[in-house]
């Protein structure tokens, strides 16, 4: 069995900064497939093509957390074209080696992932494609091809961004061709997902007609793209309307596997096996939660039809109600109107959050805000 997953970036990381870290003792889904880890059973090759994003200290590197196989660079973004003297964390490293500077960056990404996909076709491997696209800066691949396949969007930043995107479907293409092509289809599982909405502000992006953007909690900024391909489970075409989040990408390969969860890892997510009718058991209804920059910043919960969301901009600011089954724009605040319903679910987030840490950085963590303090002075 092998698993491939793909990362289309639009833009980076909601949690924001240079110092984006994962924890160096807190185990991670690569760790968990290595074979210093109990799992030796396993035996996958792991690898990781595209940003890394989740620190820069050397004990923080992909290849110190579990990623046999490392093509690509420290930061979030980087150029597309070459760089006449890369720093350290964009140049592109071949595990823990510089790479000369050349071609488009979206194109050598995708040709290193076919790479180690031809390189492990007869082996067990987990693959994370971590692709740049389509976050800026806004530089479309150079060519007469790419050129006339945009040339009809006549706002300018659009069509920059639209070629980001031509760019990154073409190399996407590739790599599935070359699974293909290599006869792993039907023991091959595909996840394509993202990990934030557009970014607004540039004109660049238009997430219509969800309200938000990249960063906030609002549909804009959190509901993303999510396909899949496993052939002779899932259904070609099929869609699944029940919110799945990507905690749950973990426990979903592990039941694939045939492996078990501890329970002593306290999951948050969910194997969507039961979604895909390859279990017997029901998939749980439960509450989705999402929050940032600590317990000043703006929190949420989804549960089943119904959305509570806090901005927390102010003291004055109250909990709004949606029913996304209605209204997924999130226009018609519907808070007055279901008091029981707004108290019930601000119950469990309450619960939720009660059981949270203030951040260690960025936005909401305790030096941070003397920071501010001290800024403001």
């Amino acid at each position: 069995m092998r698993w491939f997953e793909f990362q289309c970036q639009l833009l980076a990381c909601l949690v924001l900064g240079a110092v984006n870290q994962l924890s160096a003792d807190q185990p991670n889904i690569v760790v968990l497939f290595a074979d210093d880890a109990g799992y030796a059973d396993f035996g996958y090759q792991t690898g990781l093509i595209g940003k890394w994003h989740l620190g820069y200290p050397e004990s923080y590197h992909p290849n110190q957390r579990g990623y046999d196989h490392f093509y690509g660079l420290l930061q979030g973004s980087r150029s597309y074209y070459p760089y006449a003297k890369p720093s350290k964390d964009r140049v592109i490293r071949h595990n823990d080696r510089f790479t000369p500077e050349s071609g488009y960056i979206t194109d050598r990404l995708g040709d290193a992932a076919c790479e180690f996909i031809e390189k492990n076709k007869d082996a067990s491997f987990y693959l994370f494609v971590s692709f740049t696209a389509p976050h800026g800066p806004l530089e479309p691949r150079k060519g007469s091809y790419d050129e006339q396949r945009i040339k009809h969007i006549t706002h300018a930043a659009r069509r920059a961004y639209a070629g980001l995107i031509v760019a990154l479907d073409d190399n996407v293409g590739k790599i599935l061709s070359t699974i293909e092509n290599n006869g792993l289809n039907d023991n091959t599982m595909v996840i394509f997902t993202n990990d934030n909405g557009g970014p607004g502000g540039k004109d660049s992006t238009s997430n219509y007609p969800l309200k938000g953007f990249k960063g906030s909690l609002d549909e804009g900024g959190i509901r993303v793209p999510w396909a899949m391909s496993w052939p002779g489970v899932i259904k070609a075409g099929s869609v699944i309307n029940t919110p799945v989040i990507t905690l749950d990408i973990l426990p979903t390969i592990f039941e694939a596997a045939g492996k078990s969860i501890d329970p002593n890892w306290e999951l948050d997510g969910s194997s969507l096996l039961p979604l895909f009718g390859a279990s017997e058991r029901r998939f749980p209804d439960r509450p989705l939660y999402w929050r940032r920059s600590g317990i000043e910043g703006p929190i949420a919960m989804r549960d089943q039809e119904w959305k509570l969301i806090n901005q927390r901009s102010s003291r004055r600011s109250q909990p709004e109600l949606y029913n996304l089954a209605t209204d997924i724009a999130e226009a018609n605040n519907v808070a007055g109107k279901y008091p029981g319903i707004v108290s019930q679910l601000q119950t469990k987030l309450d619960a939720w959050e009660s059981e949270l840490v203030s951040p260690l950085w960025g936005p909401g963590s305790p030096g941070f805000v003397e920071k501010q303090k001290k800024n403001s002075k």
